[in-house]
């Protein structure tokens, strides 16, 4: 049976109830009611459904997404909105949160990648409802808006939030509450977050409190590692996505995962994978997007990504492409060539 945190549902029942929505008529059909719902562990997901559902029916002012929103932070996230909130910058933020995402609901993760542009967050939904999808992504934007904004003390102009889903009669609403490019019927939902946000250094920084809860979430991970079969490799390319080449080595991730060297090498072929191959895989996405955006030579991008030489750079990548990086960028650019003459 799939379960949330009841904390959502706390937040949409306070913001209407303050609105006058009816009590009764907000928990209709979720088997709860007011009362029972400040003293629930967790919530039915079926239940948090409907009342959505409810909520959309009875209070269509403003999207709940964005109202929640409006008054959302990284408190909702437990305790992982704690290490979020006590974090050096943005980029190790976010990668907290990618990192330890599946502590908060085993229906939502968080993906991170890196690329010479800057850092995309990724959401991924896995068998919930359409209500509870946008519910989501337009709470989990603000609140991405919001983290961006206070840490930083700038508005947000020049990210772009990519939506899954077609858009709604209420399109300008994404437009207004996130003040950014708002771009719909994409492959995914996400938003880039342009690079010089990354590491403009927070304000809430504590370091006795980031490295506390960095250890408290990891130790909490590996317990549900039993029903959770990718955990460590999902842990270790989280971190290893987390900045720019050159990527850290195996000891410093072990370390950032609070496990040792041995029980990470044995926790990644239990999962049938290995550091390298990861480390590997994550060199590649950066290859392919210093070819993609930069100017750089091929030279220029071997030595950043760490090669020894320009040579074995080129082997690599053709091994894993069966074409050359020049190819590569080649082909790239005939295919936008072709586009732009479409257009």
């Amino acid at each position: 049976m799939a379960t949330i945190s009841p904390i959502y549902a706390r937040i949409v029942t306070r913001r209407l109830l303050d609105y006058g929505v009816d009590a009764a008529a907000l928990f209709q059909g979720t088997g709860t009611n007011e009362d029972a719902l400040w003293q629930l562990p967790e919530l039915e997901l079926a239940a948090f459904s409907q009342l959505l559902l409810n909520a959309d029916r009875l209070y269509d002012e403003t999207p709940i997404g964005f109202l929640i929103g409006q008054h959302h932070s990284t408190h909702a996230l437990g305790s992982t909105g704690i290490a979020m909130g006590s974090a050096p910058n943005l980029r190790e933020g976010f990668r907290a949160l990618a990192s330890f995402s599946a502590l908060h609901t085993n229906y939502i993760r968080v993906h991170i990648e890196s690329s010479i542009a800057g850092l995309r967050v990724q959401l991924s939904f896995k068998g919930v409802s359409k209500e509870v999808i946008v519910f989501h992504t337009e709470a989990s934007m603000m609140l991405f808006r919001s983290y961006v904004e206070s840490h930083t003390a700038r508005q947000l102009e020049d990210a772009v939030f990519d939506f899954s889903y077609a858009a709604p009669d209420h399109r300008s609403r994404y437009i207004d509450s996130l003040g950014a490019k708002v771009r719909f019927n994409r492959p995914a939902t996400a938003m880039l977050l342009p690079s010089h946000w990354l590491d403009v250094p927070s304000p809430y920084y504590e370091p006795e409190l980031w490295t506390q809860s960095l250890r408290q979430l990891s130790q909490r991970i590996r317990e549900i590692g039993v029903t959770d079969k990718t955990v460590y490799q999902r842990q270790s390319r989280a971190a290893l996505r987390g900045r720019p080449p050159p990527l850290p080595g195996f000891t410093d991730i072990a370390a950032r995962l609070h496990v040792s060297e041995r029980t990470l090498n044995r926790r990644l072929k239990e999962e049938g994978t290995s550091f390298r191959k990861l480390r590997n895989e994550v060199l590649d996405e950066w290859a392919r997007s210093y070819l993609t955006d930069g100017k750089d030579s091929v030279e220029s991008i071997a030595a950043a990504l760490g090669y020894g030489d320009a040579a074995n750079f080129r082997r690599a990548f053709k091994a894993r492409h069966s074409m050359t990086p020049t190819m590569y960028r080649e082909q790239l650019l005939r295919a936008k060539s072709a586009g732009d003459r479409e257009q």
